[in-house]
């Protein structure tokens, strides 16, 4: 019986290239991506965005939930400014 090889993109995820990262390197990944996440909420939460209304508040509940604090707690992000940020252009309106 021939085994099939899984060529999905995703499969490429789990490699043993994937589980010889060191700490440390697995460690930045997750930073990394936690910093991408932030960074997407904030490009449509930001007072210039062309996103469409229901996307910016989602955005920015997002940016001030208890989920944002975390995705920015493990990329190093500090929310303070961008939140400081939406709260005054939700003033200026």
């Amino acid at each position: 019986m021939e085994t099939q090889q899984n060529t999905h993109p995703s499969s490429s995820a789990l490699t043993p290239e994937t589980d010889a990262l060191t700490r440390e390197e697995r460690c930045d990944r997750y930073r990394d991506l936690a910093r991408a996440v932030i960074e997407l909420a904030w490009r449509d939460a930001r007072p210039e965005s062309r996103s469409s209304d229901a996307n910016r508040e989602d955005a920015r509940a997002f940016l001030f939930s208890e989920s944002g604090d975390f995705w920015a707690s493990l990329g190093s992000v500090n929310l303070a400014h961008l939140r400081r940020v939406i709260r005054e252009s939700r003033l200026a309106r």
